[in-house]
């Protein structure tokens, strides 16, 4: 399977966005916009990554939102040129030109991929009510991007696709399946780009196993149960909230505990849904989500820190041995994303607490962990235990491309 022709990927967060650009299958340059205290000010940063270089320079935004009016210009200046001109007589010129951009979203319709048109840019308008804090972001991005790249297509590469092959069982919760359908409260699960790369790269080097357990561990968390390639539940529901316990992100509570909650705290539903994402995990628990912070306070001794990282490896352990429950046992645990690929202390921790399951780590190799290779197996027992460098930008490429 290759890339085709011209495709520029778009993956729009909360607070940073990022680009990457293929020619012909091939990766040529990624941009990373995001914040930065430069000379004690806060400024945007555009770190441009190629041939295997990296670049970081200043550029003048008044708000994140505005980095892909911006994009042409810096792929002019690393020698791509892309015309989005119209004719003289104002229509759209034609394009080979395509643009891929990830979209984490609830309802059916966008656990499949789609060409953007008016009808699916008034249907991720309607659902902007049910995740507020996701969908109005990746919408004023297509917004822009519709403009400013004028005759280019435009492919809506689903996060929940690969998670259609869950069974029902785990699609819906214990409430009425009408109400469920109609109002789209399912368990649609998401992070199924980066699994979907994981798994297409241990298939690719003959490693994948009939029952495998994926951990993408980053500021964003889940787990997936994967047999035979395939997904058979994810720990996110409706939304990226659910599941484990994540930087900002609470994870899974009980309900009564949310009343009690957004009463006590006095905050209307918007806001309580920013702090149900914004203000628990890490930093509800220790008051910093960086775990790299996390770790050092620990290793100085710090009781909240030490507690902090105990709370999110139970949550870990306790979300592999419910994958482990789905898929009728385990025989490959992957860890990926950014504390999945880089954790060694946190991986350690994990796999202490899954021993009952049979795994054993290898210190040694833990510690070199991927030492610039995309898979490294640090099992020291029979069951292996992958790290996959994973890469969402070429996932949404290749997916892109078959549209």
């Amino acid at each position: 399977m290759a890339i085709q022709n011209a495709i520029l990927v778009l993956n729009p967060g909360s607070s940073s966005r990022k680009y990457a650009y293929y020619a012909d299958g091939v990766e040529v340059l990624t941009l990373h916009f995001e914040p930065e205290a430069v000379d004690g000010k806060r400024e945007f940063v555009c770190t441009t990554e190629k041939n295997g270089e990296k670049f970081k320079k200043t550029v003048k935004m008044r708000e994140i939102g505005e980095a892909i009016g911006l994009v042409s210009e810096i792929l002019r200046e690393n020698g791509v040129e892309i015309d989005t001109d119209a004719d003289e007589k104002g229509v759209q010129v034609e394009s080979d030109f395509l643009l891929a951009v990830r979209i984490v979203a609830p309802t059916d319709y966008f656990a499949e991929n789609h060409l953007v048109d008016d009808e699916f840019m008034e249907n991720l308008a309607g659902v902007a009510e049910i995740a507020p804090l996701h969908v109005p972001v990746v919408l004023e991005e297509i917004k822009d991007a519709r403009k400013i790249f004028s005759g280019a297509r435009i492919i809506a590469i689903s996060d929940s696709r690969f998670h259609r092959t869950q069974p029902e069982t785990q699609e819906y919760y214990t409430i009425s399946r009408a109400v469920a359908n109609e109002f789209g409260v399912k368990r649609f699960g998401f992070h199924g780009i980066s699994v979907s790369a994981a798994v297409r790269k241990l298939e690719g080097e003959k490693l994948l196993k009939p029952k495998t357990v994926i951990c993408h561990l980053g500021s964003g968390a889940s787990i997936t149960a994967v047999k035979d390639g395939q997904s058979q539940g994810n720990s996110m529901g409706v939304t990226p909230l659910d599941g484990i316990m994540m930087a900002t992100r609470c994870g899974t509570i009980d309900p009564s505990a949310l009343l009690v909650l957004q009463r006590s705290l006095g905050l209307n539903s918007l806001e309580f849904e920013k702090y149900l994402n914004k203000e628990c995990g890490f930093r509800g628990v220790f008051g910093d989500d960086d775990m790299r912070n996390v770790e050092r306070a620990a290793r100085e001794g710090d009781s909240e820190a030490v507690f902090a990282l105990a709370l999110f490896t139970q949550k870990i352990v306790e979300g592999v041995a419910r994958a482990a429950a789905i898929l009728g046992g385990i025989d490959a645990l992957v860890f990926t994303a950014t504390i999945g690929e880089r954790g060694t202390e946190a991986r350690e921790n994990v796999v202490k607490g899954l021993e009952f399951l049979g795994f054993e780590l290898d210190a040694e190799k833990n510690s070199l962990g991927l030492d610039g290779k995309q898979v490294a197996n640090v099992a020291a027992g029979r069951k292996p235990i992958y790290i996959v460098k994973t890469n969402e930008a070429t996932e949404i490429a290749l997916q892109a491309s078959l549209l």
